[in-house]
């Protein structure tokens, strides 16, 4: 495996047997964070973040290349590993300790929406902004996703492209000394490259259909933009209800034409989960009269 290469490559690299313990001991310490976590996409994610998108190479070529030109010794190669994989688990785990603005989109696109092309710009934005404007990209990041991808239906590859320029040009405006400030307008010039327009968006939002996890997180997302800041949901009580049921019986007389619109975002709403429970397969003025008209959810009371 490319982690295997890699260490091999640097205890070889080593000109002394105490520099041989410091790169085993370092490169252990990183592989037991990681637990059963992928570290090969760790380190992918990593050489992602700092240098941009891999050559046809291949990541250990590019690392033991990228090690003789730089002139990097082991040691420091490992510690850097190390540090960024403290990062790189706080942004996977959602940790508690990540600018509190910030943490239900790093959540919205980690665990619902499964961003994983957006892990090196979030590495490096945790790494280079401060905590203030880390919360700005998150959400630049997250609104282009929804809008690009999820919604406009555009091409994934233009998403991942510009995820990784601009994560390289954060690391690159930090280098040179800028301000977080410049160094976050910068990269969210990159990510305005493909903001699609706003009717388009409309235009797409007509057909959404999305899967459970999509329909989790978004809305919630949509249910709050309508709440109290008193009032919001966490994702922890997110029940999506489907007006239309799942598995709709007699009390849907037209249930074979609404099937294929089970998970369109039109048939979706969010009800907290006792109410959720009772509404079931009811019928469209039962679940009306008796569930969603007793809802504290804006965005189902108005249903």
């Amino acid at each position: 495996s490319v982690p295997d290469l890699v260490v091999n490559l640097l205890l070889k690299r080593c000109t002394s047997g105490p520099e041989k313990q410091t790169v085993r001991q370092t490169w252990n310490t990183t592989l037991q964070q990681m637990g059963r976590r992928d570290v090969s996409r760790f380190l992918r994610h990593l050489w992602l973040s700092k240098y941009g998108d891999l050559k046809a190479k291949g990541l250990y070529a590019e690392i033991k290349s990228h090690l003789a030109t730089q002139k990097l010794s082991s040691v420091e190669f490992a510690q850097s590993c190390s540090e960024a994989c403290d990062d790189y688990l706080r942004l996977l785990d959602i940790d508690k300790s990540l600018p509190k603005d910030a943490l239900q989109n790093i959540e919205g696109l980690v665990r619902y929406l499964s961003v994983q092309n957006g892990l090196p710009l979030l590495l490096a934005a945790f790494q280079c902004l401060n905590d203030s404007d880390f919360v700005k990209l998150v959400r630049a990041m997250t609104s282009l996703y929804v809008r690009h991808t999820l919604i406009g239906n555009q091409n994934p590859l233009e998403l991942e492209t510009v995820f990784y320029d601009s994560a390289r040009e954060l690391r690159a405006q930090t280098d040179s000394k800028v301000s977080s400030s410049k160094a976050l307008q910068a990269a969210k010039s990159k990510l305005a490259t493909i903001n699609p327009t706003d009717s388009l968006v409309r235009e797409k939002f007509l057909d959404l259909h999305l899967s459970k996890s999509e329909a989790t997180w978004l809305m919630a997302q949509i249910a709050n933009a309508k709440q109290s800041k008193t009032k919001e949901i966490g994702m922890d009580r997110a029940n999506v209800e489907h007006i239309f049921p799942q598995n709709a019986g007699a009390d849907w007389p037209n249930r074979t034409a609404l099937e294929p619109l089970i998970w369109h975002v039109g048939n979706l709403t969010i009800l907290g989960n006792r109410l959720n429970n009772k509404a079931q397969n009811k019928s469209f003025p039962n679940k009306c009269s008796e569930h969603y008209s007793k809802s504290e959810i804006a965005i189902t009371k108005d249903l």
